[in-house]
Protein backbone atom coordinates (compact mmCIF):
# COMPACT_ATOMS: atom_id res chain seq x y z
CA UNK A 1 0.00 0.00 0.00
CA UNK A 2 2.77 2.41 0.88
CA UNK A 3 4.13 2.28 -2.65
CA UNK A 4 0.69 3.55 -3.71
CA UNK A 5 1.15 6.66 -1.51
CA UNK A 6 4.68 7.15 -2.84
CA UNK A 7 3.32 7.01 -6.38
CA UNK A 8 0.52 9.41 -5.43
CA UNK A 9 2.93 12.00 -4.05
CA UNK A 10 5.36 11.68 -6.94
CA UNK A 11 2.89 11.65 -9.81
CA UNK A 12 -0.07 13.89 -8.99
CA UNK A 13 1.56 17.00 -7.58
CA UNK A 14 4.38 17.17 -10.10
CA UNK A 15 1.98 18.48 -12.72
CA UNK A 16 0.77 21.23 -10.41
CA UNK A 17 4.35 22.11 -9.50
CA UNK A 18 5.30 22.41 -13.16
CA UNK A 19 2.46 24.85 -13.72
CA UNK A 20 3.37 26.91 -10.64
CA UNK A 21 6.99 27.22 -11.74
CA UNK A 22 5.83 28.87 -14.93
CA UNK A 23 4.37 31.74 -12.89
CA UNK A 24 7.84 32.88 -11.93
CA UNK A 25 8.72 33.60 -15.55
CA UNK A 26 5.49 35.25 -16.68
CA UNK A 27 6.59 37.71 -19.33
CA UNK A 28 4.97 35.95 -22.29
CA UNK A 29 1.69 34.97 -20.60
CA UNK A 30 -1.40 36.99 -19.77
CA UNK A 31 -3.59 36.39 -16.72
CA UNK A 32 -5.99 33.98 -18.41
CA UNK A 33 -3.15 31.93 -19.87
CA UNK A 34 -1.47 31.60 -16.47
CA UNK A 35 -4.69 30.45 -14.81
CA UNK A 36 -5.41 28.02 -17.62
CA UNK A 37 -1.90 26.63 -17.37
CA UNK A 38 -2.22 25.61 -13.72
CA UNK A 39 -5.77 24.28 -14.26
CA UNK A 40 -4.46 22.19 -17.15
CA UNK A 41 -1.66 20.92 -14.92
CA UNK A 42 -4.21 19.87 -12.31
CA UNK A 43 -6.39 18.12 -14.87
CA UNK A 44 -3.37 16.35 -16.34
CA UNK A 45 -2.53 15.04 -12.88
CA UNK A 46 -6.12 13.86 -12.40
CA UNK A 47 -6.10 12.09 -15.77
CA UNK A 48 -2.81 10.38 -15.00
CA UNK A 49 -4.08 9.14 -11.63
CA UNK A 50 -7.17 7.71 -13.29
CA UNK A 51 -5.03 5.81 -15.81
CA UNK A 52 -3.25 4.21 -12.83
CA UNK A 53 -6.46 2.94 -11.23
CA UNK A 54 -7.20 5.85 -8.90
CA UNK A 55 -10.57 7.56 -8.68
CA UNK A 56 -9.70 11.27 -8.53
CA UNK A 57 -12.11 14.20 -8.55
CA UNK A 58 -12.41 17.80 -7.42
CA UNK A 59 -15.41 20.11 -7.15
CA UNK A 60 -14.28 23.69 -7.72
CA UNK A 61 -11.33 25.54 -9.24
CA UNK A 62 -11.32 29.23 -8.33
CA UNK A 63 -8.71 31.83 -9.30
CA UNK A 64 -8.57 35.14 -7.44
CA UNK A 65 -6.49 37.63 -9.40
CA UNK A 66 -6.68 40.32 -6.73
CA UNK A 67 -5.26 37.96 -4.07
CA UNK A 68 -2.85 36.20 -6.43
CA UNK A 69 -4.29 32.87 -5.34
CA UNK A 70 -5.97 29.71 -6.58
CA UNK A 71 -8.34 27.50 -4.57
CA UNK A 72 -9.22 23.91 -5.41
CA UNK A 73 -12.06 22.49 -3.30
CA UNK A 74 -13.28 19.03 -2.34
CA UNK A 75 -10.48 16.86 -3.70
CA UNK A 76 -11.20 13.13 -3.40
CA UNK A 77 -8.66 10.40 -4.18
CA UNK A 78 -9.59 6.72 -3.92
CA UNK A 79 -8.19 3.40 -4.99
CA UNK A 80 -9.52 -0.11 -4.50
CA UNK A 81 -7.14 -2.91 -3.56
CA UNK A 82 -7.64 -6.64 -3.23
CA UNK A 83 -7.61 -7.75 0.44
CA UNK A 84 -4.79 -10.18 -0.26
CA UNK A 85 -2.52 -7.42 -1.55
CA UNK A 86 -2.19 -5.67 1.83
CA UNK A 87 -1.59 -7.49 5.10
CA UNK A 88 -3.61 -5.12 7.30
CA UNK A 89 -6.91 -5.35 5.40
CA UNK A 90 -8.99 -8.51 5.66
CA UNK A 91 -11.86 -9.12 3.26
CA UNK A 92 -14.01 -10.82 5.90
CA UNK A 93 -14.09 -7.58 7.90
CA UNK A 94 -15.35 -5.46 4.99
CA UNK A 95 -19.04 -4.64 4.82
CA UNK A 96 -20.05 -4.16 1.14
CA UNK A 97 -22.48 -1.36 0.31
CA UNK A 98 -24.81 -3.85 -1.41
CA UNK A 99 -24.74 -7.51 -2.32
CA UNK A 100 -23.41 -6.48 -5.74
CA UNK A 101 -20.39 -4.63 -4.41
CA UNK A 102 -17.18 -6.66 -4.01
CA UNK A 103 -15.25 -6.89 -0.75
CA UNK A 104 -12.32 -4.60 -1.52
CA UNK A 105 -9.93 -2.51 0.54
CA UNK A 106 -10.12 1.17 -0.37
CA UNK A 107 -7.66 3.98 0.02
CA UNK A 108 -9.78 7.08 0.62
CA UNK A 109 -8.30 10.56 1.02
CA UNK A 110 -10.35 13.76 1.05
CA UNK A 111 -9.02 17.33 1.06
CA UNK A 112 -11.51 20.12 1.73
CA UNK A 113 -9.40 22.84 0.16
CA UNK A 114 -6.03 23.22 -1.51
CA UNK A 115 -4.82 26.81 -1.84
CA UNK A 116 -1.89 28.25 -3.77
CA UNK A 117 -1.10 31.89 -2.98
CA UNK A 118 1.66 34.34 -3.84
CA UNK A 119 1.24 33.64 -7.55
CA UNK A 120 2.21 36.27 -10.13
CA UNK A 121 -0.99 36.95 -12.01
CA UNK A 122 -0.70 40.61 -12.99
CA UNK A 123 2.49 41.82 -11.29
CA UNK A 124 5.62 40.62 -9.58
CA UNK A 125 4.32 39.74 -6.15
CA UNK A 126 6.43 40.52 -3.11
CA UNK A 127 4.42 38.01 -1.09
CA UNK A 128 5.85 34.55 -0.39
CA UNK A 129 4.56 31.55 -2.27
CA UNK A 130 2.31 29.41 -0.06
CA UNK A 131 0.61 26.06 -0.46
CA UNK A 132 -2.02 25.05 2.10
CA UNK A 133 -4.00 21.83 2.54
CA UNK A 134 -7.07 22.32 4.73
CA UNK A 135 -8.70 19.38 6.46
CA UNK A 136 -6.92 16.40 4.92
CA UNK A 137 -9.05 13.42 5.95
CA UNK A 138 -7.65 9.90 5.72
CA UNK A 139 -10.11 7.03 6.11
CA UNK A 140 -8.55 4.40 8.39
CA UNK A 141 -11.23 1.74 7.90
CA UNK A 142 -8.83 -0.02 5.50
CA UNK A 143 -6.83 -1.02 8.59
CA UNK A 144 -9.22 -3.72 9.79
CA UNK A 145 -7.13 -6.73 10.79
CA UNK A 146 -6.84 -7.70 14.46
CA UNK A 147 -3.48 -5.97 15.02
CA UNK A 148 -4.65 -2.74 13.38
CA UNK A 149 -7.87 -2.69 15.40
CA UNK A 150 -5.88 -3.18 18.60
CA UNK A 151 -3.47 -0.43 17.59
CA UNK A 152 -6.29 2.04 16.81
CA UNK A 153 -8.03 1.31 20.10
CA UNK A 154 -4.80 1.52 22.07
CA UNK A 155 -3.93 4.89 20.53
CA UNK A 156 -7.50 6.18 20.68
CA UNK A 157 -7.71 6.62 16.91
CA UNK A 158 -11.14 6.60 15.29
CA UNK A 159 -11.99 5.41 11.78
CA UNK A 160 -10.52 8.58 10.27
CA UNK A 161 -7.79 11.05 11.07
CA UNK A 162 -7.64 14.71 10.01
CA UNK A 163 -4.71 17.02 9.45
CA UNK A 164 -3.75 20.43 8.07
CA UNK A 165 -0.54 21.31 6.30
CA UNK A 166 0.88 24.55 4.92
CA UNK A 167 4.27 25.62 3.62
CA UNK A 168 5.35 29.17 2.82
CA UNK A 169 8.54 29.97 0.95
CA UNK A 170 10.23 33.07 -0.37
CA UNK A 171 13.57 33.65 -2.02
CA UNK A 172 14.89 37.20 -2.17
CA UNK A 173 17.07 36.88 -5.24
CA UNK A 174 18.85 40.22 -4.97
CA UNK A 175 19.74 39.60 -1.30
CA UNK A 176 20.31 35.83 -1.58
CA UNK A 177 17.98 35.11 1.35
CA UNK A 178 15.69 32.07 1.60
CA UNK A 179 12.66 31.96 3.95
CA UNK A 180 10.59 28.90 4.79
CA UNK A 181 7.70 28.33 7.22
CA UNK A 182 5.87 25.05 7.75
CA UNK A 183 2.73 24.33 9.78
CA UNK A 184 1.44 20.82 10.52
CA UNK A 185 -1.51 20.00 12.73
CA UNK A 186 -2.85 16.54 13.43
CA UNK A 187 -6.20 16.41 15.21
CA UNK A 188 -5.95 15.13 18.80
CA UNK A 189 -2.17 14.74 18.46
CA UNK A 190 -0.59 18.19 18.28
CA UNK A 191 0.83 20.92 16.06
CA UNK A 192 4.27 21.73 14.70
CA UNK A 193 5.45 25.11 13.42
CA UNK A 194 8.88 25.69 11.93
CA UNK A 195 10.60 28.80 10.61
CA UNK A 196 14.00 28.98 8.94
CA UNK A 197 15.93 31.73 7.19
CA UNK A 198 19.11 31.06 5.22
CA UNK A 199 21.44 33.85 4.06
CA UNK A 200 24.57 34.03 1.89
CA UNK A 201 23.85 30.74 0.14
CA UNK A 202 26.80 29.51 -1.90
CA UNK A 203 26.72 26.16 -3.67
CA UNK A 204 28.83 24.47 -6.31
CA UNK A 205 30.16 20.98 -6.96
CA UNK A 206 33.23 21.78 -4.85
CA UNK A 207 31.82 24.08 -2.16
CA UNK A 208 28.75 24.54 0.00
CA UNK A 209 28.09 27.25 2.57
CA UNK A 210 25.22 29.25 4.06
CA UNK A 211 24.35 31.16 7.20
CA UNK A 212 21.53 29.80 9.32
CA UNK A 213 20.15 33.22 10.24
CA UNK A 214 16.99 32.16 12.07
CA UNK A 215 15.54 28.84 13.16
CA UNK A 216 12.57 27.89 15.28
CA UNK A 217 10.70 24.69 15.99
CA UNK A 218 7.54 24.81 18.12
CA UNK A 219 5.56 21.78 19.21
CA UNK A 220 2.20 21.84 20.95
CA UNK A 221 1.66 18.44 22.47
CA UNK A 222 -1.92 17.22 22.76
CA UNK A 223 -1.05 13.55 22.93
CA UNK A 224 1.69 12.93 20.36
CA UNK A 225 4.48 12.49 22.95
CA UNK A 226 2.42 10.00 24.93
CA UNK A 227 1.56 8.02 21.80
CA UNK A 228 5.17 7.92 20.62
CA UNK A 229 6.22 6.78 24.10
CA UNK A 230 3.64 4.02 23.93
CA UNK A 231 5.06 2.78 20.63
CA UNK A 232 8.61 2.88 22.00
CA UNK A 233 7.54 1.04 25.12
CA UNK A 234 5.84 -1.70 23.10
CA UNK A 235 8.76 -2.10 20.71
CA UNK A 236 11.69 -1.75 23.07
CA UNK A 237 10.64 -0.88 26.62
CA UNK A 238 11.87 2.70 26.28
CA UNK A 239 10.56 6.26 25.89
CA UNK A 240 11.59 9.61 24.42
CA UNK A 241 12.92 10.88 27.75
CA UNK A 242 15.32 7.96 28.22
CA UNK A 243 16.40 7.93 24.57
CA UNK A 244 17.11 11.67 24.59
CA UNK A 245 18.95 11.49 27.89
CA UNK A 246 21.06 8.60 26.62
CA UNK A 247 22.00 10.38 23.39
CA UNK A 248 22.49 13.96 24.57
CA UNK A 249 23.56 13.82 28.21
CA UNK A 250 26.88 12.79 29.69
CA UNK A 251 26.99 9.26 31.05
CA UNK A 252 28.25 7.97 34.37
CA UNK A 253 31.08 5.42 34.44
CA UNK A 254 30.44 4.38 38.05
CA UNK A 255 30.35 0.58 38.44
CA UNK A 256 31.35 0.10 34.80
CA UNK A 257 34.26 -2.36 34.63
CA UNK A 258 34.27 -3.40 30.99
CA UNK A 259 37.06 -1.49 29.23
CA UNK A 260 35.29 -1.33 25.88
CA UNK A 261 32.21 0.14 27.55
CA UNK A 262 34.38 2.61 29.48
CA UNK A 263 36.03 3.73 26.24
CA UNK A 264 32.60 4.34 24.66
CA UNK A 265 31.44 6.35 27.67
CA UNK A 266 34.61 8.45 27.73
CA UNK A 267 34.36 9.15 24.00
CA UNK A 268 30.71 10.15 24.38
CA UNK A 269 31.46 12.42 27.35
CA UNK A 270 34.40 14.05 25.55
CA UNK A 271 32.05 15.01 22.72
CA UNK A 272 29.49 16.47 25.14
CA UNK A 273 32.22 18.38 27.03
CA UNK A 274 33.46 19.92 23.77
CA UNK A 275 29.92 20.91 22.76
CA UNK A 276 29.26 22.45 26.19
CA UNK A 277 32.44 24.50 25.83
CA UNK A 278 31.48 25.92 22.42
CA UNK A 279 27.73 26.17 23.16
CA UNK A 280 27.41 27.34 26.80
CA UNK A 281 23.60 27.06 26.87
CA UNK A 282 23.66 23.37 25.93
CA UNK A 283 23.17 21.91 29.42
CA UNK A 284 20.32 24.26 30.35
CA UNK A 285 18.57 23.68 27.03
CA UNK A 286 18.91 19.94 27.45
CA UNK A 287 17.38 20.14 30.94
CA UNK A 288 14.45 22.10 29.49
CA UNK A 289 14.00 19.54 26.72
CA UNK A 290 14.00 16.64 29.20
CA UNK A 291 11.54 18.51 31.40
CA UNK A 292 9.22 18.91 28.41
CA UNK A 293 9.43 15.20 27.61
CA UNK A 294 8.38 14.39 31.16
CA UNK A 295 5.45 16.69 31.78
CA UNK A 296 5.25 19.86 29.64
CA UNK A 297 2.70 20.61 26.92
CA UNK A 298 4.52 23.11 24.71
CA UNK A 299 8.11 23.57 23.64
CA UNK A 300 9.93 25.99 21.36
CA UNK A 301 13.52 25.59 20.19
CA UNK A 302 15.00 28.64 18.51
CA UNK A 303 18.16 30.27 17.17
CA UNK A 304 18.31 34.01 16.59
CA UNK A 305 22.07 34.43 16.13
CA UNK A 306 23.41 33.26 12.80
CA UNK A 307 25.40 30.05 12.55
CA UNK A 308 27.62 28.98 9.66
CA UNK A 309 26.54 25.78 7.92
CA UNK A 310 29.02 24.21 5.53
CA UNK A 311 30.43 20.82 4.61
CA UNK A 312 32.68 20.76 7.68
CA UNK A 313 29.77 21.43 10.06
CA UNK A 314 27.60 18.77 8.40
CA UNK A 315 30.46 16.28 8.54
CA UNK A 316 30.98 16.98 12.24
CA UNK A 317 27.26 16.54 12.93
CA UNK A 318 27.41 13.18 11.16
CA UNK A 319 30.40 12.19 13.28
CA UNK A 320 29.15 13.34 16.68
CA UNK A 321 25.46 12.60 16.25
CA UNK A 322 22.35 14.47 17.44
CA UNK A 323 24.08 16.32 20.31
CA UNK A 324 25.82 18.81 18.01
CA UNK A 325 22.73 19.20 15.83
CA UNK A 326 20.73 20.00 18.95
CA UNK A 327 23.31 22.60 20.02
CA UNK A 328 23.37 24.25 16.59
CA UNK A 329 19.61 24.51 16.15
CA UNK A 330 18.50 25.14 19.72
CA UNK A 331 20.23 28.24 21.00
CA UNK A 332 17.33 28.72 23.39
CA UNK A 333 14.50 26.46 24.59
CA UNK A 334 11.25 27.47 26.25
CA UNK A 335 8.82 24.86 27.57
CA UNK A 336 5.65 25.18 29.60
CA UNK A 337 2.59 23.24 30.67
CA UNK A 338 -0.01 25.75 29.49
Amino acid sequence: MFDQFFFLSQSFWIFIAQSIISFFNPAGLDQDAKIKLIESGLDTGIIYLRTQGFEATYDEFNANINNNSIEIKDIIIKKQLNPGSVYFCEGKNIQPKTIWHPRVCEINIKIDKLTFSGLNFDYKSELPFKIAFENINFDLSIFNDANSKTFKKLFEINESISANFSMETKYEFSKNIFHNNVHISLDNFGTIDTNVIFKNIIYSEEFFSLNLDTFSFALKNNSVIEKVNLILDIEGNSNLYNLTKNKLQKKSSINVTDQNELDKINKHNDIINSIEYHYPAYSKNLDDLLSFLQNAKNIKCSRNNDHLMNAEVIEEINRTGPSLLFAVLCENIISNSI
